[in-house]
């Protein structure tokens, strides 16, 4: 683990991260969704964001469905036929990874609530 781990280690909590396989078309041409993997990671308590912090809200949408938290692992949004990863809070809620900006040695990631 690096040096963001050595300073945050005793606030980081833990999340379950749901990643995505690839996707694909069967033979009548409908969409099915790649497998999933589910583990534990590291991160710190999730945190609002700040007025304007990222222009990601789709139409209908607040503020209030996205946070953000920090972490080492690596997370991914939907690309190239993969669906985006979800992370899941210990009291059971979803949320879908939709940006990401890495850091020297973490990432910042911003979620919106399922």
């Amino acid at each position: 683990m690096g040096n963001f781990y050595t300073i945050f280690s005793d606030l980081l909590i833990d999340y379950a991260l749901i990643k995505h396989g690839n996707g694909s078309t069967d033979t009548s041409g409908d969409w099915v969704k790649g497998s999933t993997a589910e583990s534990i990671i590291q991160a710190t308590k999730k945190q609002p964001l700040k007025m304007g912090e990222i222009k990601v809200a789709e139409d209908g949408e607040n503020d209030e469905s996205y946070i953000k938290i920090y972490t080492e692992y690596d997370v991914n949004i939907s690309q190239n036929g993969i669906d985006a990863d979800i992370v899941r809070d210990d009291s059971g809620i979803e949320f879908k990874v939709v940006q990401v900006e890495k850091r020297d040695d973490h990432n910042k990631v911003y979620l919106r609530k399922l």
